[in-house]
């Protein structure tokens, strides 16, 4: 049966009827996320979507109130893939609901398409309410290098309360700007330090830490520095022998 859905989802596309179009994600609300075959189907619904463009049917699903939970995740994720950036707008309007998946959803579509409105919004949310979606933009937003949300990250670190974000700000930093972030490393806690040695790819900044008067720095510069080869690291593993 579900076979049979998708050579009608296919020819549903080819035809471009944006009538398809909410069909489509009405069968993509069917899918239960238990079932192993879910994530093949789940690319075939996509990939029919896909097919349709950046249509104002596609883009207007997402202030269809007719429109389900999951179908406006898979839409979202569609329309971040094709880069509309027609849908900017509505993108930055759901980011002020109350459902965590579309708001991180939405996230990482304004990060694949950019633009900036789009890097606006994404620096907004650095301090969004929700740690799974400030987790989402500081990903983003170290990927893209985004050299104006470092100082926006960086005055963020010193109010997260998650670890898992507070890490993922470290990685973000030494991804956007890591010289400037080793620069201000006398003025940082111990722990952020910490998570710098655990994250950074450079020799320079881990043997330097490596001296750092906090042990659990070093311990973390000098397991950084095991993977790197270059004569001065052995030579520094050596030493802390």
């Amino acid at each position: 049966e579900w076979e049979e859905r998708v050579i009608a989802l296919i020819g549903l596309a080819d035809l471009k009827d944006k009538r398809a179009v909410p069909v489509i994600l009405k069968i993509s609300g069917t899918l239960d996320p238990s079932d192993p075959q879910s994530e093949e189907r789940l690319i075939a619904v996509k990939e029919a979507l896909a097919r349709f463009g950046c249509i104002p049917a596609l883009t207007n699903t997402l202030v269809d109130p007719e429109v389900k939970f999951r179908g406006k995740v898979i839409a979202i994720e569609v329309i971040g893939e094709l880069g509309c950036i027609e849908a900017v707008p509505h993108l930055i309007a759901l980011l002020d609901g109350d459902l965590r998946e579309v708001r991180r959803a939405s996230i990482l579509a304004l990060a694949a398409i950019r633009g900036d409105l789009a890097l606006q919004e994404l620096r907004k949310r650095i301090e969004d309410r929700d740690g799974h979606v400030r987790n989402a933009a500081i990903t983003a937003l170290g990927q893209l290098g985004d050299k104006a949300s470092f100082p926006v990250i960086m005055n963020h670190v010193e109010r997260e309360n998650y670890q898992d974000v507070l890490e993922v700000s470290i990685r973000a930093l030494l991804m956007i700007d890591a010289q400037s972030l080793f620069s201000r490393r006398d003025t940082l806690p111990p722990a952020i330090k910490e998570m710098i040695a655990h994250s950074a790819g450079s020799s320079e900044m881990l043997l330097t830490l490596s001296r750092d008067a906090e042990a659990r720095v070093r311990m973390a510069a000098l397991a950084g520095l095991g993977r790197l080869r270059d004569e001065r690291v052995i030579g520094r593993l050596t030493e802390a022998l």
